[in-house]
């Protein structure tokens, strides 16, 4: 049906939009954390001096919950069309 069809490409990209705002709040999060001792690898400091680094955990979850939000809302469209879409019109182009 295609309301069946409307939660199959939500679920995909909520599911997407999950995986994806925890990586990279968790990836980001190790790399901020990391950045004074990663920077004279790469040669990007200049006398030694340092950068100021102030992970806030509230900011980090906010970024994160709106990112996952963001996914879910790019979810719409495409699976509104999905589910109008007569599977047998769909494949006489294909």
């Amino acid at each position: 049906t295609p309301r069946q069809i409307m939660a199959v490409f939500m679920v995909q990209g909520a599911s997407a939009g999950i995986v994806g705002a925890l990586l990279g709040a968790l990836l980001g999060t190790l790399l901020a954390s990391q950045l004074n001792n990663l920077m004279p690898i790469i040669g990007a400091l200049l006398d030694g001096a340092a950068l100021p680094v102030a992970i806030e955990p509230l900011q980090v979850v906010g970024i994160a919950l709106a990112a996952m939000a963001v996914a879910l809302l790019s979810t719409l469209y495409p699976s509104w069309r999905a589910a109008a879409t007569q599977p047998a019109e769909a494949l006489r182009y294909e």
